[in-house]
């Protein structure tokens, strides 16, 4: 069973800008910077409710310095993104709703439950700062191959999902800005080319993520800690795969 707020109609525009350059000081390093400019709107049209549209706009620089020779490269990255932020459908399927309900039996919705809601009618957009220190080498005349990277990520206005049955048993499901976050780590990876149609592969990294801002629920509880890990990122990765390309017939090659 599904209800109004989870299959809402949406349309999103999206209006950028966006160019980078890169200046070649010598014939090992090199300088690139760039930007984006995003115009965005969203409009969210639920059954039964009033079209929502809202809006917003990010500007997100890069610059990025490199060295470089024929088997090497080490470069620093500063880099920034966005996710747009958007609307609660179950904030309006809320609204409407409560009202039938309040006309009905007056008073079974609080003003306080409405201008609740409407505080969380939309959550903002967040934007990623990204600075990175990476390597890239081949060895043994190319047969060994080695990257490596090291990472250290701030974003604002941190996105995140909210089960809230004090606010309502249905729709008290919502997305709303935490505060701030963070995911430092690192991660490599060494290739070994065995022949020339078989590599074997070994990666691994570490990611250490937490969100700096908690957020309060309608009754006053803590739904989300400050200190927490975000979700699906793990702490550790690591694997090993292997490699084998062969001729099939002609320009046909398979690969396992």
């Amino acid at each position: 069973l599904t209800v109004g707020f989870e299959s809402p109609s949406t349309e999103v525009e999206d209006i950028s800008m966006y160019g980078e350059a890169t200046y070649q000081v010598d014939e090992n390093w090199s300088i690139t910077a760039g930007a984006r400019y995003s115009d965005l709107t969203k409009s969210v049209d639920i059954e039964g409710s009033e079209e929502f549209e809202f809006s917003e706009n990010f500007f997100t620089p890069k610059l990025n310095v490199s060295w470089t020779n024929e088997t090497n490269l080490v470069y620093l990255t500063y880099s920034t993104g966005f996710r747009q932020g958007g609307v609660n459908g179950a904030s309006l399927w809320n609204r409407d709703r409560w009202e039938g309900q309040n006309a009905a039996a007056p008073g079974t919705h609080s003003p306080e439950k409405f201008a609740y809601s409407d505080s969380i009618l939309t959550y903002d957009g967040d934007k990623l700062t990204n600075i990175e220190l990476g390597y890239k080498g081949s060895f043994l005349e190319d047969r060994l191959q080695l990257t490596a990277s090291v990472y250290q990520q701030e974003i604002e206005d941190l996105p995140v999902y909210i089960t809230d049955f004090s606010l309502d048993p249905v729709g008290g499901i919502y997305i709303a800005n935490s505060g701030d976050g963070s995911s430092d780590g690192g991660e490599a990876s060494l290739t070994y080319a065995i022949t020339e149609n078989i590599s074997i592969t070994v990666f691994g990294g570490v990611n250490e993520t937490s969100v700096d801002g908690g957020f309060t629920g309608y009754d006053g509880s803590d739904l989300v800690a400050s200190g927490n890990s975000f979700i699906h990122a793990p702490e550790e990765t690591y694997g090993l795969s292997l490699d084998a390309s062969h001729n099939l017939y002609r320009d046909l090659t398979g690969r396992f």
